[in-house]
């Protein structure tokens, strides 16, 4: 069995996002999507954001925890398991959704009740399209 290259990479940057890249703010230094604050209380905000372009996977309801389980072929995807092997830039919120039930939007996980399966997605940097985004392996 070959070892994939993104491996070590993975077991060291999953951790670190999972501490800090999940669980608070948006760091410094994390493109996020241009938005429009419409209400702020408190921890609390409404923001108003244009269109997007996502990656997305599904991922089966008791498969552990959803996010890491869509993180995986997502961080694949960005750090160049696509055609023509190229790196797309991290971005802010990592979102994770299970349809139906709305919970809060905090920054940088949005989740909502899905019903058997969650949707993890990543948002593109600004500009992107879906005629100028690489295709998965």
């Amino acid at each position: 069995m070959t070892k994939s290259p993104l491996r070590p990479a993975l077991a060291l940057f999953l951790p670190l996002l999972s501490a800090i890249g999940l669980a608070s703010p948006t760091k410094a230094g994390t493109p996020e999507p241009t938005f429009k604050r419409v209400l702020r209380d408190g921890t609390f905000e409404i923001r108003d954001y244009d269109s997007q372009v996502v990656a997305e996977v599904r991922v089966p309801e008791g498969r552990g925890d959803p996010a890491s389980a869509g993180f995986r072929p997502l961080a694949r995807y960005i750090f160049g398991g696509n055609k023509p092997r190229a790196s797309i830039a991290m971005t802010a919120p990592v979102t994770r959704q299970q349809e139906g039930q709305s919970i809060a939007m905090t920054a940088p996980v949005i989740r909502q009740d899905a019903g058997a399966e969650w949707k993890v997605r990543f948002i593109m940097p600004e500009g992107s399209t879906l005629a100028n985004m690489p295709v998965p392996n």
